[in-house]
């Protein structure tokens, strides 16, 4: 008799998790465009990274490009394009994007320490350490910040 009330059990349960499964399907909402569109924008984010991981920054570009496309306010993707830009020594392309991205976000450290780092190759040393000082002043704890500010001041012999 146990046996057949197990059985029984078991049955009764996949009845109702089949039944369930099946009504669950009209609750389930399609994507919205907005979320459709942030999902493709971070899929492009996504392969930009893979893509500069592996040295083609050209390539990165497009594809942060297309994100940014998809999502104007993708803070990262202007910051890993500036990333990007940099590696390809275009830092004024650079510097433009890192601009964007602190526009949207005025809390990105790591696009005042990139913008610093763009800066300083361009010769522009006190913007370079104004940058450091402001990713510093956001995370007390940025080491790499710390770092660049004292490398652009040992170059000023200081």
């Amino acid at each position: 008799m146990k046996i057949f009330s197990q059985k029984l059990t078991f049955c009764l349960l996949g009845i109702f998790l089949l039944l369930s499964a099946c009504n669950s399907q009209q609750y389930i909402e399609p994507l919205s465009p907005k979320t459709q569109t942030n999902s493709e924008a971070e899929s492009y984010f996504n392969k930009g990274n893979a893509k500069r991981d592996i040295g083609d920054y050209k390539g990165a570009i497009i594809d942060y490009d297309k994100a940014i496309e998809l999502n104007p306010n993708y803070v990262e993707a202007y910051t890993n394009r500036g990333v990007a830009k940099d590696d390809i020594g275009d830092f004024k392309g650079a510097i433009t994007d890192y601009d964007k991205a602190i526009e949207l976000d005025p809390n990105c450290m790591f696009a005042y320490n990139n913008r610093g780092s763009a800066e300083y190759e361009l010769g522009d040393h006190n913007s370079a350490i104004a940058d450091y000082n402001k990713a510093i002043g956001l995370n007390p704890n940025y080491a790499e910040a710390y770092s660049n500010r004292g490398a652009v001041k040992y170059a000023l012999g200081g």
